[in-house]
């Protein structure tokens, strides 16, 4: 199964009836989304 993500425009207003597809090229102006955490435990290590 293909992972599916929504699209936004530039001031990150979702697109409408656009879903994009990992893998496949992103139309000019279109975006998605994406975070990252990092956790850091009490020893000090940090993993990603």
């Amino acid at each position: 199964m293909a992972e599916l993500w929504d699209a936004y425009d530039v001031g990150l207003n979702k697109l409408d009836g656009i879903t994009l597809e990992r893998g496949k090229e992103l139309p000019n102006g279109v975006f998605h989304l994406v975070c990252e955490i990092a956790v850091k435990h009490k020893i000090g290590r940090a993993h990603v």
